[in-house]
């Protein structure tokens, strides 16, 4: 299964365990947001700011491509 990212490497890592083949070893959804809330309150706010991808973002600069 492909694991979302988000731009936050802490956060991706929680994310990745949330996706794992193995149900044994993936972490719970409870446990997953307790894990991503501690996560966003520990980083600066500063590094929440990030921009935006949106679908029209990507396809920007690629000939013939009409969204």
């Amino acid at each position: 299964m492909p694991c979302p990212q988000s731009q936050i490497p802490a956060i991706d890592r929680i994310l990745l365990d949330t996706t794992h083949d193995d149900p044994e070893r993936r972490t719970g959804a409870q446990v997953a947001l307790d894990r991503l809330r501690n996560a966003v309150y520990s980083l600066p706010v500063e590094s929440l700011l990030i921009q935006p991808y949106t679908r029209l973002q990507s396809s920007r600069g690629t000939p013939g491509t009409n969204l």
